[in-house]
């Protein structure tokens, strides 16, 4: 029975951090398939350049704690501030993560280009 409660527990996780993976993707706006890899046509590859929505300046977080309660304390609104900033340093640090990664390849493209010719 133990058993069967924490192999529950580890999947239940599993499918926690695949939502926050594809959540990340879908704020960044990166389809899942899509590699970012170099378009090929022909006979001659293209250099990768990095999305459009990876250049795009990121927007300001909206971490105002709604007001509805009148109840809430002071604790309460900036525990939900500081959930939601670091909720949106994480959404940036993946974003930059994945741009720097896009440039990488933009740069591995340019000296291979370099080197043939």
């Amino acid at each position: 029975m133990r058993l069967l409660a924490f192999s529950l527990g580890i999947a239940s996780c599993a499918v926690m951090l695949a939502g926050c993976d594809y959540g990340a993707r879908r704020a960044l706006g990166i389809h899942p398939f899509d590699t970012g890899g170099p378009k090929t046509s022909g006979f001659r590859s293209r250099i990768p350049l990095p999305g459009l929505a990876l250049l795009a300046p990121q927007s300001e977080p909206n971490c105002e704690f709604p007001t509805t309660d009148s109840q809430s304390g002071e604790r309460q609104r900036l525990d939900y501030e500081r959930q939601c900033y670091r909720h949106a340093e994480m959404i940036a640090r993946a974003r930059l993560l994945v741009l720097q990664r896009s440039v990488a390849k933009t740069i591995r493209a340019i000296e291979r280009c370099k080197s043939c010719g």
